[in-house]
């Protein structure tokens, strides 16, 4: 189970930028965009198994001694803590980035209890990170959501699961 310790400092994309892309020229729906903003990054974020801002997150674990992360573009291991006690990096555990891109965290003894990872992962801190693609493919959810305000979206837009096809991991 993945809990967000620190949540990203900014969206992705600017409340001016979808006003833009939806033709709004008024403010009136500036509160509605926005959480349609923050609404279109969450689902892809889910989508592709990534964060995309800077995100700290708390990620517990079953009783093992090799640990893949779930969420890509790890920037940093925070900490590894079994129960009450926090592991020590090149001591207790060592971190592994693969060729895949995924991050393998491996515990040189068993640990007694499941343990819990924090760590930072995303695409950096600033919005001009985040890969022009993703950002587009939020615009077309953003506008979907926008004009349809009923229950018919039950998926992405094709060409938003399309655009975020090249950035999706896959877990097991």
């Amino acid at each position: 189970m993945i809990q967000i310790v620190t949540p990203p400092a900014l969206e992705p994309l600017a409340l001016a930028s979808a006003k833009v892309w939806l033709k709004v020229d008024f403010d009136a729906e500036d509160d509605l965009i926005q959480i349609l903003i923050s609404a279109a990054r969450e689902k892809a974020e889910h989508y592709t198994n990534r964060k995309f801002i800077t995100t700290t997150v708390s990620e517990k674990f079953d009783i093992v001694e090799d640990i893949a992360l779930s969420l890509g573009d790890v920037i940093s291991v925070v900490s590894v803590d079994v129960g009450e006690t926090t592991l020590v990096v090149d001591t207790d555990y060592t971190v592994e980035l693969n060729a895949l891109g995924a991050t393998t965290v491996t515990l040189n003894t068993s640990p007694a209890e499941a343990p819990a990872i924090t760590y930072t992962v995303g695409y950096g801190p600033s919005a001009d990170d985040v890969p022009k693609a993703i950002v587009q493919a939020m615009l077309f959810s953003i506008a979907e959501f926008y004009e349809n305000r009923t229950d018919r979206v039950r998926r992405l837009p094709t060409v938003s699961e399309y655009l975020l096809n090249s950035y999706r991991r896959w877990t097991t």
